[in-house]
């Protein structure tokens, strides 16, 4: 009976510890820095629409945001701009955890066949 309570204890702490928030993530300033090219970008999100730029080329992206869900969304490029990574999109991505510092996306794109998952910092 202990170890049943333990485990129930532990499992109900956890599911209360780590309840996602993703609202607060709609809007701000976060960094990115990729594991494969070891690059970092600076993002500017405002709910539909946020801006990437490059942290080597200083180079900027504008792409729309579609929430289909409240902690998962679609992102486009805008027509007007060079994208970055034009064959890339659409892409994916769906937030698994925050936390005050950064947050966990996991990221998948068709098109390009990337699926993976990375860390994302909260700057502001």
């Amino acid at each position: 009976m202990y170890v049943f309570s333990s485990c129930l204890f532990f499992i109900l702490s956890g599911a209360c510890v780590n309840k996602k928030d993703c609202s607060s993530l709609k809007n701000g300033d976060f960094y990115y820095k990729s594991k494969v090219s070891f690059a970092g970008s600076m993002i500017n999100r405002n709910d539909s629409m946020q801006i990437v730029t490059d942290g080597q080329t200083g180079k900027k992206q504008k792409e729309k945001i579609e929430w289909i869900g409240p902690c998962t969304y679609t992102l486009y490029p805008f027509p007007d701009n060079d994208s970055l990574n034009p064959d890339l999109f659409p892409v994916k991505v769906a937030i698994l955890d925050v936390t005050k510092k950064y947050y966990t996306v996991h990221v998948s794109s068709e098109h390009y066949k990337a699926d993976f998952t990375d860390t994302v910092w909260i700057v502001k």
